[in-house]
């Protein structure tokens, strides 16, 4: 979460935004709200050779939807993500699980085995994707990555994951500064570049396609949630204020309609409201993918 802090935006007719302090340039310093309430959009440029490796995995994406549909089989995406692998590095997986013992809400999603193989993809969550509590009220960012490799085994603290993302720097986490922080944090960890950004135009259909995969394959989500008034905030966030904030997708139900997530600002005592916060909490997809649209996820 960042520091809340009105300022002008350097758009004309751009309201406040509620976001770190920082004399440096990050992308955040030209979020806000445009007069009309809606978001401010930027499009950030994506390399050529990410964006080779999102091609890649977009190709793995398509062949696992065939798969939860039936339509082709389990090994032929299993060997793909494997070949990938090879190439990229970082396939150090989570350990996945139809619910979460952490999270008791998530045993009303499992269903009976009278369908064996729609039943295994109605729900799926990380199973040791534990919350972690943002240390101050600009870490969301630290705590989300830390969150997300440490399911992996990997040790790293918030003030581990801060220093490589610049966050004491720009006092905040930037979506995107030259590169995008948190994509190099979540790679570096796992030795590797699995993890590329999607952004900042999301789709319901989209998000839902990336989410499912990276969970069904051991992947936690970082999402980066653009909160407008009058738009859809997450559980426990105010919604009459505009807040730029990290959070760690950890599961999905219905299918893929309903996304999983544990949100760091629950139980920061920085944050005024961070008491009213759950840790985890469903959402339906739609929903999940309204928040973060104008920033995005890294998957």
């Amino acid at each position: 979460m960042k520091k809340a802090v009105a300022i002008t935006s350097l758009l004309a007719l751009a309201l406040p935004v509620v976001l770190a302090s920082s004399a440096n340039a990050s992308d955040s310093k030209v979020l806000g709200v445009n007069s009309d309430g809606s978001k401010v959009r930027i499009d950030y440029p994506i390399d050529a050779q990410t964006q080779a490796i999102i091609k890649e995995k977009e190709k793995l994406v398509q062949m696992h939807k065939e798969v939860r549909a039936g339509k082709r089989s389990k090994q032929e995406v299993d060997k793909g993500v494997e070949e990938f692998g090879k190439r990229h590095g970082g396939m150090k997986r989570s350990p996945t699980a139809s619910s979460k013992a952490d999270d008791p809400s998530t045993l009303q999603t499992m269903v009976s085995a009278v369908e064996p193989e729609a039943a295994r993809y109605s729900s799926n969550y990380i199973t040791n994707l534990i919350q972690e509590a943002q240390i101050n009220g600009y870490y969301c960012g630290p705590a989300t990555a830390s969150a997300i490799i440490k399911s992996k085994g990997i040790q790293a603290s918030q003030s581990q994951t801060a220093a490589y993302m610049g966050t004491n720097t720009y006092g905040e986490t930037p979506w995107y500064n030259g590169t995008y922080p948190m994509r190099d944090a979540l790679n570096y960890y796992i030795s590797g570049s699995w993890y590329s950004p999607y952004g900042t135009s999301v789709t319901t259909t989209e998000f839902k396609d990336k989410v499912t995969f990276d969970i069904d394959y051991g992947y936690g989500v970082a999402g980066d949630a653009y909160q407008v008034p009058n738009g859809p905030h997450l559980n426990g966030h105010p919604d009459n204020q505009t807040i730029l904030h990290w959070f760690a997708i950890d599961g999905y139900s219905a299918y893929g309609d309903s996304t999983h997530y544990a949100d760091p600002a629950s139980g920061c005592s920085a944050l005024t409201w961070g008491n009213q916060v759950p840790r985890y909490s469903t959402l339906t997809t739609t929903k999940v993918a309204t928040i973060v649209d104008g920033r995005g996820i890294i998957w």
